[in-house]
């Protein structure tokens, strides 16, 4: 890398760190809000900096990445407690040698309104395992 004198060439006009908190406080609002993702070219709109600065603050200085949501299940200490329970119970039923099958749980029930997932985007940050 080739190093370079402090205050050479042209200062940073959009990069800057009022602009860098700005877009900050932009992109985490939307923490633990469904469908409340601000895109880059919202948060363009609002800040007047240009959607490739936006994209840098976001990527390389706040260090973040846009993520899907998906869909889980969230098991309650009672269910995780009742379905223990009733497996153990048909464990007893068969012996060791019959038993071969697998326990799962493939129905998801939504208590909320339908969301499209393809929309409903979180920013987290970057994750360093590759």
């Amino acid at each position: 890398m080739i190093e370079r004198r402090q205050k050479s060439g042209r200062p940073r006009s959009a990069r800057t760190a009022s602009n860098i908190n700005t877009v900050n406080d932009l992109v985490l609002s939307q923490q633990d809000a469904p469908q409340n993702h601000r895109t880059t070219r919202q948060i363009r709109r609002e800040t007047s900096i240009s959607q490739t600065s936006v994209m840098h603050i976001i990527h390389d200085d706040l260090q973040l990445t846009c993520l899907k949501r998906r869909r889980a299940q969230e098991l309650t200490a009672a269910n995780y407690l009742a379905r223990l329970s009733r497996s153990k119970q048909l464990l007893w039923k068969f012996s060791p040698a019959e038993v071969d099958f697998f326990f799962t749980d493939e129905n998801v029930f939504t208590v909320v309104l339908p969301v499209n997932i393809q929309n409903d985007r979180v920013s987290a940050p970057i994750s360093q395992e590759t």
